[in-house]
């Protein structure tokens, strides 16, 4: 029997990571200055699919940023934390008031071996009920099959799911299985999506 007060709706909140969860800094060609733009989105392509180790995709940075002196170390570090900026401020209290009203959630996040081992750090992972990574899954959003996976894991669908995410196209591609996706503004997150889970009666 749920506990008073908590919801029986079967309903789960899935989150994207980066600029919805946590504020990203700078592109990985800003960051390290390349101008084969079309290899490194290559590279981080197969980095995120999980077609490549963290060794080898280190070590191809290495081998196309302009300044060769970055030892892989460095690379690393640079990578993980200039990429990744801080959690949201709210984003702890929000994912903790989702969990007080029984609500299940979640995360589907196109990302990588490296930049998840710090995101398991700075998030509270355990919170979360299912948790789909491009990089484990070998699958990134837009591709619909990614999503397919979430509605066969947990038997939910259409409006049942409501998504959150920066990008339009991730965005289109859940209302086009009928989800109720919304898209997450740069200028205050949190707020925004406490407003769009009070107006769907979630919190």
């Amino acid at each position: 029997m749920p506990s008073p007060g908590v919801s029986k709706v079967k309903k789960m909140v899935c989150f994207d990571i980066g600029n919805v969860l946590i504020k990203l800094g700078k592109s990985t060609k800003e960051i390290f200055d390349i101008e084969d733009e079309e290899e490194l989105h290559f590279l981080l392509k197969c980095f995120s699919h999980g077609n490549i180790n963290s060794l080898f995709f280190l070590k191809k940075l290495q081998s196309i940023i302009k300044r060769k002196y970055f030892s892989i170390n460095e690379i690393e570090n640079i990578f993980i934390h200039k990429r990744i900026d801080y959690t949201h401020e709210g984003i702890l209290e929000l994912i903790a008031d989702l969990k007080e009203k029984g609500i299940r959630i979640a995360i589907i996040s196109n990302t990588n071996e490296l930049h998840w081992s710090y995101l398991e750090k700075i998030l509270p992972i355990e919170k979360f009920d299912e948790i789909l990574l491009s990089h484990i899954y070998q699958v990134e959003k837009p591709d619909k099959r990614i999503y397919q996976i979430l509605e066969e894991r947990t038997g939910l669908k259409d409006r049942e799911i409501l998504f959150f995410d920066d990008i339009q196209e991730n965005i289109y591609t859940a209302l086009s299985l009928g989800w109720n996706a919304n898209k997450v503004p740069l200028l205050n997150p949190v707020e925004f999506m406490r407003k769009i889970l009070n107006e769907n009666k979630i919190l």
